[in-house]
């Protein structure tokens, strides 16, 4: 038989779906069963409505739950032996194959028919990805055979479209430079070998590229960042302010910073104040176990400030965070301190060497690219100049009755407005969940630590001042009665629900969404006794 008479594909004898799927073993919000991972070209679910991401929970009237535990599984639609199983059941070509499906909005039905495990080979009788090509084991000029690319190609389309960009890692913005690129492979496969397989290739990456440019909004509210540069520029006026009538007041006290007063001299100059140059991180050091700041001026001599164990610095850095959430979020390390002169010296290694220099007590400091931050540590509780300007607008308290949407659209607003009281009334203060086997776990009171909130507070005020514009809500699951009131264990009814986020970012001139680590999307909130819903996990934006 001559190559060109060669059929282009091959029976095996088997039938399956041509579905790859995922065995979901746990039960979230979604119950128990198979996750499609993909829809093969050539599977007639295709011209279903059938979607990556959906949950099949019954298989031709029959309901997988009862097969969702570990080696149970295999031979189901998608799953490894599922011609095998087929075969088993006396299966053919044609037989309808039912779906029961679960998705947030609701549950559908969808059916297809059952289709023959084909094989391909091109015109010379090579084993290929479609009847005709291209050749599994070619690559026609590219990197990467044409089996290799394929099943890479797959394998990231999978991780997208279910729609839900739920991997933290997932970094939209670089996932699309990456699949642009594959562009020019896919239009050679148009032209070289077109055919079924090549469009549908295409149609998958079309609309792989359409999710990871994301939603997009052609109009984005941005008074809480005029309000936060107001902010900054008001804060830059009182700290120049405050420094220089710093330094008037203390004139008498002041001596000349360098070069160093002689440190054989020290009673002559004790309970002086000194003017420090700026400091940065790199001049702090490690040394006989504390934390040290060194001002240093070369041969003209140096200052010491013990910064661990420092009522004044921890002070300094306390008011610096609030002036991060209320002001300017991730303030340049750049420092510069008054500082008053001790009796005593301080003998460190810096830079290799020995030191000996005079040691001082901070009296007020100034920080940021333009000295934006001060405060007087002197006083019994320190605020930074211009902070009684700087509260929150104020807005309507977060009512009993309002729905998940309206509680994440709250915090949202609040992180806009710096409004970090509101912040916190969002999220739950228990803790709630299913032991293995269903049975309940609550907490009456879970509260997170300074460090819990303070973290989730600097990070969402630092997003939404640079990187994210604005926050909307996508979608929110039906209500899930995680479990019922039981007074005999002494823990009341909880319901749960999980929404998704849409996040906005400024890419060539336009508001799209989309995803990276340092974001969130996805949430989780409960209610417990049909009380309000709050958010359970402390995080940022």
């Amino acid at each position: 038989m001559s190559p060109a008479a060669l059929p282009l594909s091959h029976d095996t004898g088997s039938v399956i779906s041509g579905l790859s799927t995922t065995a979901e073993l746990e039960r979230g919000e979604a119950p128990r069963g198979l996750s499609v991972n993909w829809i093969a070209w050539s599977s007639p679910f295709r011209a279903t409505g059938l979607r990556i991401g959906d949950r099949i929970t019954h298989v031709n009237g029959e309901a997988l739950e009862p097969r969702m535990a570990p080696n149970k599984f295999q031979g189901l639609p998608g799953q490894p032996g599922e011609s095998y199983e087929w075969e088993k059941r006396g299966a053919k070509a044609g037989d309808a194959l039912r779906f029961k499906i679960w998705r947030p909005d609701g549950e559908v039905e969808i059916e297809a028919k059952l289709v023959p495990e084909l094989t391909y080979q091109d015109a010379e009788g090579r084993s290929a990805l479609a009847p005709g090509g291209p050749a599994a084991l070619e690559s026609d000029g590219f990197s990467g055979t044409w089996s290799i690319w394929y099943e890479k190609l797959v394998w990231k389309m999978t991780q997208i479209l279910d729609g839900s960009w739920e991997r933290a890692t997932l970094n939209t913005r670089s996932e699309l430079v990456e699949m642009l690129s594959q562009g020019e492979r896919i239009e050679m496969l148009r032209k070289k070998y077109p055919g079924d397989f090549a469009e549908r290739t295409y149609g998958d990456w079309q609309r792989t590229v359409e999710s990871l440019r994301g939603k997009k909004l052609d109009t984005v509210d941005l008074s809480y960042r005029e309000l936060g540069a107001k902010r900054l520029e008001r804060a830059k006026q009182a700290s120049a302010e405050a420094w220089e009538a710093l330094k008037k007041e203390g004139a008498e006290k002041l001596v000349p910073t360098f070069p160093v007063p002689d440190i054989h001299a020290r009673a002559e100059v004790s309970g002086r104040w000194v003017e420090l140059p700026w400091i940065t991180p790199s001049t702090m050091v490690n040394d006989l176990g504390q934390t040290w700041a060194v001002a240093d001026g070369g041969s003209d001599g140096a200052y010491v400030v013990r910064l661990s164990e420092s009522p004044e610095y921890l002070a300094f850095y306390r008011t610096l965070f609030r002036f991060g959430t209320l002001v300017q979020p991730g303030t340049h390390e750049r420092y510069q301190f008054m500082a008053e002169i001790l009796p005593m010296p301080a003998m460190i290694t810096f830079r290799d060497r020995p030191l000996t220099a005079h040691q001082v007590k901070l009296v007020a400091g100034r920080a940021g690219e333009d000295g934006e931050f001060f405060v007087d540590l002197r006083k019994a509780e320190p605020v930074f100049a211009s902070e009684s300007e700087m509260t929150a607008i104020g807005a309507n308290a977060l009512k009993d009755d309002a729905s998940p949407t309206e509680v994440l659209d709250f915090m949202v607003a609040a992180i806009k407005r710096a409004d970090e009281k509101a912040f916190r009334d969002v999220f739950a203060t228990w803790e709630a969940g299913l032991y293995d086997g269903g049975r309940p776990s609550f907490l009456p009171l879970r509260i997170p630590s300074t460090g819990e909130w303070n973290s989730a507070w600097e990070a969402a005020r630092r997003v939404i001042m640079k990187d994210v514009y604005d926050v909307r809500v996508d979608r929110v699951s039906a209500v899930r009665r995680l479990f019922d009131a039981d007074a005999k264990v002494g823990v009341p009814s909880v319901d749960q629900i999980v929404a998704y986020l849409d996040i906005f970012g400024r890419f060539d001139d336009e508001y799209r969404s989309f995803n990276h680590f340092t974001v969130h999307r996805r949430r989780v909130l409960q209610r417990t006794a049909n009380g309000p819903w709050r958010i359970v996990e402390v995080q940022g934006i």
